[in-house]
């Protein structure tokens, strides 16, 4: 009978003497005549071991525990790889010509011979132990004790582990340490900001945005001993050129003579007129009067787990009305881009679009919009309220420049410490309240129902976002 071809190499150790060979290739050649169907042929790329001749009151099925009484030192429990493993095929159903048992009964009297295995892939490797050490076949017809096959586990993609809670705050206060005077707390829960967010100082221009070239700005030409030693007086400033009263003076954006402790007049936060400030350009020294944003932020603030509005953002010490806050930050971008964005973001994502629409289209502004969503700073923290102690402004520095400056944010009233700070999101005083009926039906027409504002004050709208 033919030697079934084995891809794989069966290795296995044996110590046989020449002459047992000799001796017993005789009858070896007399067996396989008389009993053809009663022993299968090893499958294997060396050559096999014909098993010694036993008297008929000899014979019994050979286990691991009698390998012993054959001429073999090493022999016995076959065991398969799971990698890429494939179920093996049946064996094939013959009645033994000398035997009359059913065909199971012969199936099972060959399984039981140890040196017997079955036709199966090219893909298992298999590897000869010296192991007592039994397991139990997942295929029913293979109940030789010393054949196991175990089935390969499919592979299975584990995400990678999230960091835990601690891990999480530690990963944002590293981030965080590029801000100065900024701390995080959280006294509701265990968890921490998002962690896909970077602190930056300073906007990010995308692709297709384009600043005024520094070429094109002007500056002042006063003289430095002006007003006291701070630099520049309104009468003489070209930097408030666009700067009026209501009587048609010029006037300076912020009161007090001193930048660090300079608050916006009364006139620009009610007004909500543009701020121009002085810039490299001017004959002034960097302690004018007329340059407080432009030194970034004094004071100290909080970002702090609220009890049902996420993360908020307060200040720690005591706020003078008008005074200069901080910034908001992020990535400058085209209308094109913000669009795009809005459109992969999800229904449960939060959103930190500010447009840059001081000038309108027709004067050649509103192009950009200033996203801070993944870079910013942390007054991307600040909540909305429908009774608001912060307002956002603009302001330049670059006269030539109307569609890339900053927008900051002053203090409206007196903000003692610890107070968190707000704004109104929807930048109209005027909105109507929207109630719950309302608000149905504005889902009903529109597709979509407005945003539930959460601010719990007196004067709340119910919705905002119309």
């Amino acid at each position: 009978m033919a030697r079934p071809h084995l891809a794989q190499t069966l290795t296995y150790s044996r110590t046989i003497s020449s002459a047992i060979k000799n001796r017993e290739q005789s009858a070896v050649q007399a067996r396989d005549q008389d009993t053809s169907s009663q022993s299968l042929p090893i499958a294997a790329t060396q050559p096999s071991i014909p098993p010694k001749t036993l008297p008929p009151s000899e014979k019994r099925p050979l286990s691991p525990t009698t390998s012993k009484k054959r001429d073999f030192v090493e022999i016995i429990d076959l065991t398969i790889d799971h990698d890429d493993f494939d179920p093996p095929e049946p064996i094939e159903r013959k009645k033994s010509r000398s035997s009359s048992h059913s065909t199971e009964t012969s199936i099972e009297a060959r399984t039981q011979q140890p040196g017997i295995v079955t036709k199966a892939s090219s893909k298992p490797i298999l590897k000869l132990k010296n192991s007592r050490t039994k397991e139990k076949s997942p295929h029913p017809h293979l109940s030789n004790p010393g054949l196991s096959f175990r089935k390969s586990i499919p592979a299975v993609i584990v995400p990678p582990p999230q960091p835990s809670p601690q891990k999480r705050r530690c990963i944002f206060i590293e981030n965080l340490s590029v801000l100065k005077n900024v701390s995080v707390v959280n006294t509701i829960d265990d968890t921490s900001p998002p962690l896909d967010f970077q602190f930056v100082t300073q906007n990010v221009l995308t692709d297709g945005v384009e600043q005024a070239s520094e070429d094109f700005m002007t500056g002042c030409k006063c003289r430095k001993d002006n007003g006291r030693n701070i630099g520049c007086e309104y009468l003489s400033c070209e930097c408030l050129d666009d700067l009026v009263n209501s009587h048609g003076n010029k006037q300076f954006p912020y009161s007090q003579a001193k930048f660090n402790t300079a608050c916006l007049r009364d006139a620009f936060l009610s007004g909500r007129n543009h701020i121009y400030e002085c810039n490299s350009r001017c004959n002034c020294e960097s302690n004018c009067k007329n340059r407080v944003v432009q030194h970034g932020r004094k004071v100290g603030l909080e970002i702090f787990k609220t009890t049902n509005r996420g993360w908020g953002l307060r200040c720690t010490q005591n706020l003078k009305r008008g005074q200069f806050i901080d910034t908001y930050r992020g990535e400058i971008i085209t209308h094109e881009e913000a669009n795009r964005r809005g459109e992969t973001r999800t229904m449960d994502q939060e959103i930190y679009l500010m447009g840059l629409d001081k000038w309108s289209e027709e004067d050649g502004g509103s192009k950009y919009v200033c996203d801070g969503m993944y870079l910013g700073g942390p007054t991307r923290f600040i909540n909305h309220s429908c009774e608001f102690n912060c307002a956002i402004y603009t302001v330049s520095y670059n006269h030539a420049d109307i569609n890339v400056y900053d927008l900051a944010f002053f203090a409206l009233e007196m903000i003692p410490a610890g107070t968190e700070l707000t704004f109104n999101y929807v930048d109209d005083d005027n909105i109507d309240v929207i109630t719950e009926e309302k608000a149905d039906e504005m889902q009903r027409e529109n597709g979509y129902r407005p945003t539930k504002c959460l601010c719990g004050s007196s004067r709340c709208r119910g919705y905002f976002f119309t």
